[in-house]
């Protein structure tokens, strides 16, 4: 990356997300000139859940090479400062959500980069606002009375086996919906897929266990669509 900006007078780099946790004091260290941000793409636990890391502190100090530090939202930003103010010898300005370290400063701002709902798309009307629910299912090809919707990742960051669990407890609670009930699931294969995964079924086919009188259900590899 120095060999890229050779020649770049104040260069802008943005960093995105915890895998470049070390980049961000590595690349101001040989350009002191680049005004460096970096976006965190997951939650920041609080201190007490950061301290067991056993490198805490590097990957604070690297975090603080930039100029600018991008959080989903204000608690995440929040638990940032608070982890830094124990961690590290630096000074806190809850003012303006910063930190003053060896000189340099790191602001700490929220940025929300989810769907802005409904204002973003108040002003586009849906091609048939007249179709109801049970025409929706209809057109799917779906005969349930109750329908869960996934859209995600397929990966074990993603909670997507405890979804599944939601799903068997909705089930052993309300036995009712029993053959009334549909579960899609749209996913993206991740790099690294967890075996569990694979190996678990996204197609439930409730049916009481002879011995514990538990559900239970087939294992077949999921697809990702």
């Amino acid at each position: 990356m120095v060999d890229e900006l050779k020649g770049v007078e104040d260069p802008c780099v943005l960093i995105q997300d915890y895998h470049f946790a070390l980049l961000p004091r590595m690349l101001k260290d040989r350009r002191p000139d680049a005004r460096i941000a970096v976006f965190w793409h997951i939650p920041w636990p609080n201190p007490e859940s950061f301290g067991i890391c056993p490198w805490q502190r590097e990957l604070l100090y690297g975090l603080l090479g930039a100029d600018v530090i991008g959080f989903h939202t204000q608690f995440h930003c929040n638990n940032f400062l608070d982890t830094v103010d124990r961690t590290l010898e630096s000074r806190i300005n809850w003012e303006h959500f910063s930190v003053i370290k060896g000189g340099h400063t790191t602001f700490v701002k929220p940025f929300p980069i989810s769907v802005a709902f409904p204002d973003a798309f108040q002003d586009v009307l849906p091609e048939n606002p007249a179709m109801d629910r049970a025409a929706l299912l209809k057109e799917l090809g779906i005969k349930a009375k109750y329908l869960a919707v996934g859209v995600e990742r397929m990966d074990y960051t993603k909670g997507v086996l405890e979804r599944f669990q939601g799903i068997e407890r909705f089930l052993e609670m309300f036995p009712n919906t029993w053959g009334n009930s549909s579960m899609s699931k749209s996913a993206r294969r991740a790099e690294r897929t967890s075996s569990a995964i694979t190996t678990f079924s996204p197609k439930w086919t409730p049916r009481p266990s002879a011995s514990t009188g538990s559900l239970s259900a087939g294992t077949t590899s999921p697809s990702c669509s």
